[in-house]
């Protein structure tokens, strides 16, 4: 930091003044924000078979592999009850039903996802993570 030192000359007294800039105020700087300080919960890395980026590319992957059903997802989201993301994730439930008559055909499987952080040079970086169960 560059200092620049000025005197001022009132009623016979001296005073110096020093004056900063360029630089910081404060002689204590906040530290970086980071993912465990600002979003303890949060996964730090990707659990093993999460591989995509949205609920909706999880679902449409799932749909174009259910040839013989008509699929569509639960309206409720519910926070995942177990798993690498317990209390922290999210499930959504995926109905079916038979593409030959439209009868119920129970539920072929879940989708469900994890909120990760990771540092980066300019702080915490969110983003999700998905999987079908």
């Amino acid at each position: 930091m560059v200092v620049e030192k000025t005197t001022i000359f009132v009623s016979g007294l001296v005073i110096a003044l020093s004056i900063g800039i360029g630089g910081s105020t404060s002689e204590a700087e906040s530290p970086p924000k980071t993912c465990a300080s600002e979003y303890p919960r949060h996964l730090t890395s990707v659990p093993s078979g999460y591989s995509y980026d949205s609920e909706d590319e999880a679902f449409r992957v799932l749909v174009n592999e259910s040839k013989n059903f008509s699929l569509r997802k639960e309206a409720n989201r519910a926070t995942a009850t177990s798993g690498p993301c317990e209390g922290i994730g999210w499930h959504t439930k995926v109905k079916a039903s038979y593409k030959k008559n439209g009868r119920d055909a129970g539920y072929p499987g879940s989708l469900v996802g994890c909120p990760i952080c990771k540092d980066t040079s300019s702080g915490p970086e969110l983003y999700e993570k998905w999987a079908i169960k």
